[in-house]
């Protein structure tokens, strides 16, 4: 049986031209394990017949778990060994995989090339080697996989045709010793034998060891992990069979390679069982550009604007990204909890609050949520998600720590963590192990008892496939969570743009599996705050800037915040993340993330339709509350207590930032901990700057004078030909910005200036005059936008001579997109008088 990847990450051009050389290709199989005793070689035969083209050819291969320098070398046809390393000069490590980490770093599989004349090509056998290398014995891993290898000529041309090379099929493996005995005996070794430490086989990785089956880990590697592990060949053997023998047929897609859940087209077309393979690496797109079709499609205005529909649901599980997500290496803790803080520790130990002392420990919640799944078939239980969230997930998250640091997995002290640490282990490493041993243990319970389908059957507005806990999954294994120096987003022992790529991976992992299904709390299941601050702290560090990845968090934020009929909370429409400068910027107001959007094929226009889309969606759904409704603080801090109030209705922003947002413009730090009505002060003139048309501005900023009245929103406004007329009163009026002030184009008799002034093209020139008591109250209009233009109330005994009237009371009210209604309160005079209203300005004389 041949299988053959054609994808979207295709490592060769599949567009072949015309090839040379002849049609008797040897097959090749891959991947290629480099697994054995170090130093261990594998070798292959790269076929090239005929005479070879001309121009420099080229090695290029892709690697699965170079994990440490010195781990991997290559040598082709005899010559020197080149260790497999980011700076080794001689090996060119592909784009974006280098500068997310290269070897070592954010992708577990890694594109590299070796060029002529670094390799000595001929025609013919070309023998190529890789050697596999121990860092240090009891830090040893099975080894590494070259997952894909051809010969490219100097345009790129693979000149090995892929029909050459042949996956090696998991649905043909079979038990390496097929019989009861040995399996009953892999079985034993599974779950009771000595590893030198407290944790067996089945604590790290699944109970029954279904993770080794579903990935299709192969025979070859349980057998040398267990060699590694201390045990025999046979041993080994024994494990490997009954791995083989369990009674599910593993996803062809799913491999050690592919991280798991990783999205792609086609994913909700596949059983529920298979999502977990993940689409495969075929479907890592190679930039973000690429991701443009898959969002947007043709991304016309129309399309966008059905895309950001925020009573839509995104579908991320089918669209792909530029990111490779964690592969299940990665998921498994590198230490058992057991050994972290002792097995009796672990397995009786409750946590240090009060409260706590009647919860379940993690290992006892645990066992009662299996039983849960086996005895009362917990998976279709409308209490599914109760007991997930309030009987498991709840008792890890109080055990591990409480709340010193206002959550319990960003603590660094307490009681189980100081145990941690009198065994040797910093906070950090002790809640890396017990969140890998969470998420895995989730995923066994999801997936043993078919759970993650089940949710929608509870809530209504969860997913098609989506774990089923609204709380924490996988984003708490983030560096940026847990870290003994969180404020980095890495570990102390990772560099900090690996770290970083970690950070935002797991919690775009986290939004995958479960986004909140429109019930999520405050941080919980996704911090979505966090997550578009890693995605542009990601682009910052590395150079590699995702603008769609931005705005595919954002849309589905916004989706999920969407909760029609319930009060403003942290919960809902918060603006800590919905606040419209997450549209324009990053914190620091730098835009080069969302400027990249100029590049993908549309121009400026993309990013403005995005902008338009998303504006439209905040004020829509911002308007559908009263000002009122709004939680508010009295206070000028930025705390969690305020993330999701606005300032007082009397608050005056201020334009330049002080002492509170330091020198950011919007926000103090990257989650965007913002005083609001200073955040959309500065940033509404901006968005006049880039391009966004002014009906668009005077929305946002019509809301923003809804909630804070007394603020002047009139700097939002553009006078582009600086003829003292708002823009968008000339286009509205004329369709054009042709003519100035003193022109009269409608033929009425008076002049722009005097049609502007006093509404022509928006409402009737008005001034009214009520009378109660002893108070004489006028009403008018006039644009909010004056520049330089006067309207002033004017009185006179005898219309022959005018003074401005005596100033009075004065309030006003925001009306029709430019325009305000203005009272002025008076004493009733003791004589008669008459009233006018006066315009002029500087370069117009009175009309």
């Amino acid at each position: 049986m041949r299988r053959v990847n054609r994808g979207k990450l295709c490592l060769f051009s599949v567009i072949w031209g015309c090839l040379w050389g002849t049609a008797n290709w040897a097959e090749t199989v891959l991947p290629m394990e480099v697994m054995g005793l170090p130093p261990h070689t594998e070798a292959l035969a790269l076929e090239l017949s005929g005479e070879l083209p001309t121009g420099e050819l080229r090695l290029e291969a892709m690697v699965h778990n170079v994990s440490y320098r010195d781990k991997a070398r290559i040598r082709v046809n005899g010559g020197s060994w080149i260790t497999l390393w980011n700076d080794v000069p001689e090996v060119d490590v592909a784009e974006p995989d280098k500068s997310y980490g290269g070897f070592g770093g954010g992708f577990s599989t890694v594109r590299f090339s070796l060029n002529e004349p670094v390799i000595d090509l001929v025609a013919g056998q070309n023998t190529v080697e890789f050697q596999y290398f121990y860092k240090h014995p009891e830090h040893a891993t099975a080894g590494y996989r070259v997952v894909r290898i051809n010969i490219l000529d100097e345009d790129g041309n693979p000149l090995i045709p892929e029909e050459a090379f042949v996956d090696d099929d998991p649905g043909l493996w079979t038990p390496p010793l097929d019989n009861p005995t040995d399996i009953a005996a892999g079985e034993a070794i599974w779950r009771t034998a000595e590893l030198g430490m407290a944790a067996k086989c089945k604590d790290c990785h699944t109970d029954d060891g279904r993770d080794l089956k579903y990935f299709n880990v192969s025979n070859k590697t349980i057998i040398e992990q267990c060699v590694k592990s201390g045990f025999t060949e046979l041993e080994g053997k024994q494990v490997a069979s009954y791995i083989r023998s369990l009674p599910f047929d593993a996803p062809s897609q799913a491999r050690p390679w592919n991280p798991p859940y990783q999205p792609g087209p086609g994913t909700d077309s596949r059983p529920v069982f298979e999502w977990a393979a993940g689409a495969g690496l075929d479907w890592v797109l190679s930039s973000d550009k690429e991701m443009l079709p898959y969002l947007f499609g043709a991304a016309s205005q129309e399309e966008i604007d059905t895309v950001t529909d925020i009573r839509t649901d995104l579908n991320l599980r089918e669209m792909p990204v530029a990111v490779q997500f964690p592969d299940w290496i990665h998921w498994i803790p590198r230490t058992h909890p057991k050994d972290v803080f002792g097995e009796d520790w672990w397995e009786t130990e409750k946590g240090e609050k009060q409260v706590t002392q009647n919860w379940r420990n993690p290992h006892q919640a645990y066992h009662y949520l299996r039983n849960q799944f086996i005895n009362d078939d917990l998976a279709n239980s409308p209490d599914l998600v109760n007991v997930v969230d309030n009987q498991f997930q709840r008792n890890v998250l109080w055990w591990i720590g409480d709340a010193r640091s206002g959550h319990p997995w960003t603590d660094k002290e307490g009681k189980n963590l100081d145990r941690a640490i009198s065994r040797g282990f910093t906070a950090a490493e002790a809640k890396l192990h017990v969140s890998r041993w969470r998420a895995v243990k989730l995923w066994e319970l999801f997936h043993t008892y078919d759970a993650e389908d089940k949710a929608g059957g509870i809530i209504p507005t969860a997913e098609y496939y989506q774990w089923p806990t609204n709380r924490f999954a996988v984003f708490q294994i983030a560096a940026h969570f847990i870290g003994d120096d969180r404020g980095t987003s890495a570990f102390l022992w990772e560099d900090l743009n690996v770290g970083t790529y970690f950070s935002s991976i797991w919690y775009q992992l986290q939004m995958v599996l479960n986004s909140g299904m429109r019930s999520g709390s405050a941080v919980a299941p996704v911090d979505w705050a966090y997550n578009f601050y890693h995605v542009n702290r990601l682009g910052e560090r590395t150079g590699v800037h995702e603008p769609l990845r931005l705005v595919q968090n954002l849309i589905k934020c916004y989706q999920q915040r969407d909760r029609s009929g319930e009060p403003i909370s942290k919960e809902v429409w918060s603006m800590r993340e919905v606040s419209p400068w997450r549209l324009y910027s990053d914190f620091k107001g730098d835009q080069t993330t969302y400027n990249l959007l100029d590049t993908y094929g549309h121009g400026k226009e993309l990013r403005l339709r995005i902008l338009r889309s998303l504006l439209n969606e905040f004020v829509d759904r911002s308007n559908e509350y009263a000002p009122m409704d709004w939680p508010r603080t009295s206070q000028r801090v930025l705390n969690a207590d305020n993330w999701y109030r606005l300032e007082s209705s009397s608050y005056i922003p201020i334009e330049e930032p002080d002492q509170v947002t330091k020198f950011e413009i919007f926000s103090n730090q990257g989650a965007g901990d913002a005083i609001e009505a200073d955040a959309l002060y500065r940033m509404i003139p901006k968005l006049s700057e880039i391009g966004l048309e002014p009906s668009y501005v005077q929305e946002l900023a019509d809301w923003c004078a809804s909630v804070w009245p007394l603020v002047d929103w009139s700097m939002w406004a553009t006078d582009s030909d600086g003829d003292r007329l708002h823009d968008y009163w000339e286009g509205i009026r004329f369709n054009s910005l042709a003519w100035d002030a003193g022109e009269d184009p409608d033929g009425n008799g008076m002049n722009n200036l005097y049609d502007y002034a006093n509404g022509i093209g928006f409402i009737e020139p008005s001034l009214a005059s009520t009378i109660s008591g002893s108070d004489i109250a006028f009403v008018y209009h006039r644009p909010t936008y004056l520049n330089g233009l006067s309207i002033e109330l004017e009185s006179s005994p005898d219309m022959q001579s005018w003074n401005p009237h005596p100033g009075g009371l004065f309030t006003s009210v925001p009306m029709l997109e430019i325009y305000e209604q203005v009272t002025e309160t008076h004493a009733l005079p003791q004589n008669n008088s008459f009233y006018r209203l006066k315009v002029s300005n500087e370069e117009n004389p009175p009309n």
